[in-house]
């Protein structure tokens, strides 16, 4: 675990910022790349305007919801200064989406005509596992999201079970239930779950650009309906991997209460899509 990178007098530069930029410019670059070969976006429509109106609403959405949901436990109602210190760790992915998404909107409404809804988040999509996976690491290197005990988890704890140093996240936790003497001790160990879900995420990545590369053009909507479907299966399943604070009592984590939707949505949006796509079909015939 290594929450700062770089320390130079009072600068110091925190791993988890560093690691979401290094996702910004990674998604930046695969976006920039995309939309030289397709000219997906409209004249006057910069590539790097788009990406940091969807970054600064998506922090900014994923701060707001860990601080609702985490309001008194990580003590933002005595220190309320702590709300901005986004470098420590503590933010949802479901709410940075929810933010990005309604900048999204906003951007599309003002473009309305010059590009097609579907043409946009199809493009959009396609970098955001990548900048996503980076946003992992960065969890990894900070020491949240922690996965469960590697002795529940039987061989596979055996094999990829590790311990974060002492006074980490995982130690805090571990000690509140009773399993350590001391949050000053390294954590019994845990499964990686911010490893699996950074591989998930590339792999999704993989899937969604040859998914682009390939039917661009043809069926919009599709590697929208990819990207909903893919990461709300992924995130459900790797829900049971965590190990970090849990809603207790519940049948299901808040992130898992809003992969359901998403996966729906995203069926519906590749349904749509392969619709259209026969519709063309028919016209076309009807031509000949």
């Amino acid at each position: 675990m290594y929450r700062e990178l770089v320390s130079l007098g009072p600068v110091t530069i925190h791993t988890f910022g560093a690691m979401m930029a290094l996702g910004f410019m990674a998604s930046l670059f695969v976006l920039d790349r995309m939309n030289k070969r397709f000219s997906v976006l409209p004249p006057g429509c910069e590539i790097s305007g788009v990406m940091m109106n969807l970054l600064l609403a998506g922090i900014a959405g994923a701060r707001i919801c860990h601080v609702v949901e985490y309001w008194h436990q990580d003590g933002f109602d005595k220190d309320w200064l702590s709300i901005f210190m986004v470098w420590n760790g503590g933010l949802v992915f479901y709410g940075g989406f929810a933010g990005a998404v309604a900048a999204f909107l906003a951007m599309y409404f003002r473009r309305r005509g010059k590009i097609g809804f579907f043409e946009f988040s199809d493009f959009i999509l396609v970098a955001l596992p990548l900048g996503h996976a980076f946003g992992r690491l960065g969890c990894f290197f900070n020491g949240c999201c922690f996965g469960r005990l590697a002795s529940e988890c039987g061989r596979a704890g055996e094999i990829f079970g590790l311990s974060f140093p002492p006074l980490s996240d995982a130690s805090y936790t571990q000690w509140k239930a009773g399993l350590l003497s001391s949050p000053a001790l390294k954590s019994l160990p845990v499964l990686p779950s911010q490893l699996f879900e950074a591989s998930a995420l590339l792999l999704l990545f993989a899937i969604l650009l040859l998914a682009y590369l390939r039917f661009h053009g043809r069926r919009p909507g599709v590697v929208t309906g990819l990207y909903f479907c893919g990461y709300g299966v992924f995130r459900f399943c790797l829900e049971y991997m965590r190990g970090d604070d849990r809603p207790a009592n519940a049948l299901f984590s808040s992130a898992q209460m809003f992969s359901m939707p998403l996966v729906a949505v995203g069926a519906v949006f590749a349904l749509l899509a392969l619709k259209n796509r026969l519709r063309r079909r028919k016209a076309d015939c009807s031509r000949d």
